[in-house]
C-alpha cells in the first residue's frame, strides 16, 4: 500500500509490566498496561532506548 501514510499513535500507559533485551541485546521489548487495562507492548531500538533515559529528567533537580 505505498499510497498509504503512515499514522501516528499516542497509548496513555498506567504500569509497566516488564522489559527484555532482545534481537541480542541491540533491541529492548517493553509491555506496559494500558489506561484502559489492555497490556500494550512497544519495541524499541537500544540506542533509541538509551537516549530516551538520557533526555527524561530523574527529577532529582525538582523543588518542592
Amino acid at each position: 500500500m505505498p499510497d498509504e501514510k503512515p499514522v501516528a499513535t499516542a497509548v496513555a500507559v498506567r504500569e509497566l509490566i516488564d522489559i527484555k533485551f532482545i534481537d541480542g541485546g541491540d533491541t529492548v521489548a517493553a509491555r506496559f498496561i494500558a489506561a484502559d487495562g489492555q497490556t500494550v507492548g512497544v519495541v524499541i531500538p537500544r540506542r533509541v532506548f538509551a537516549e530516551l533515559q538520557a533526555k527524561v529528567p530523574d527529577g532529582s533537580d525538582h523543588k518542592r
